[in-house]
């Protein structure tokens, strides 16, 4: 369970940096669809790991 914060923490971190270099850097378009590719990836596993916590992480198989 712990992977999931650590990874939501750096690919956040990854991100605002992302975005700071976009409104004041380069702001390539190549680095803009990168952003929205991660900001997407966040999203995922945000929604993966409320599940894990709502329903456990071993899943017992319906007899």
């Amino acid at each position: 369970m712990w992977a999931y914060p650590f990874a939501l923490i750096s690919l956040g971190a990854l991100t605002l940096y992302q975005i700071y270099d976009i409104f004041f850097g380069s702001g390539s378009i190549v680095f803009i669809i990168l952003t929205v590719v991660d900001i997407a990836i966040l999203a995922l596993i945000w929604r993966e790991f409320q599940k894990v916590k709502t329903e456990g992480f071993y899943k017992k198989p319906v007899s």
